[in-house]
């Protein structure tokens, strides 16, 4: 059976913007982020993180610190009653020419291959434009929060008909209402 996810970004919408995070003492959740994700959760929907990680790529930090990151990351969510279902990160540089660093769709499609996702039911929610550009490549609509990078990206979201939502508690509101 089919089912909604919910795509969210990881830096800036789920945990705090750390340039090339790669120490998971640095996590911290956003205001906002487990309230919104938990809403997701009990209306169903699958939560997927996609993330570009180009901190792998680039040569500033290994696959493992990525890991411990994730679950840290997973270990604060899950003590407030969040489960994140997938993790789709990619670990390529800007130049790799890869399918999966967004506004590339292939972390969703890999989201997809993996489990049942409706992505006409889906929302894709980030603070950067090339968030809410892989959700449209999959005809999924995208929300921009204001935590991360948001702000810099208000007049794009207006120009694009993209809601904006001033965390992920406020876009869960927006998209399941």
């Amino acid at each position: 059976m089919m089912r909604p996810a919910v795509f969210l970004d990881r830096d800036g919408t789920v945990i705090e913007d750390r340039h090339f995070l790669s120490d998971p003492r640095g996590v911290r959740l956003l205001p906002g982020a487990a309230k919104g994700m938990r809403r997701f959760a009990e209306a169903g929907y699958r939560i997927v993180i996609v993330s570009n990680q180009s901190g792998i790529g680039r040569g500033l930090f290994p696959r493992d610190a990525l890991s411990k990151v994730m679950r840290e990351t997973d270990r604060q969510l899950v003590a407030e009653k969040v489960f994140v279902q997938d993790w789709q990160n990619c670990p390529h540089a800007p130049d790799a020419g890869c399918t999966c660093r967004k506004p590339s769709p292939g972390l969703l499609d890999r989201a997809r291959s993996l489990a049942d996702i409706d992505f006409g039911a889906s929302w894709m929610i980030g603070d950067r434009p090339s968030d809410i550009g892989a959700g449209r490549a999959r005809g999924v609509p995208g929300i921009l929060v204001m935590t991360g990078q948001g702000m810099c990206h208000v007049d794009w979201a207006r120009r694009e008909g993209v809601p904006i939502a001033a965390s992920l508690e406020e876009a869960a509101e927006i998209a399941l209402t």
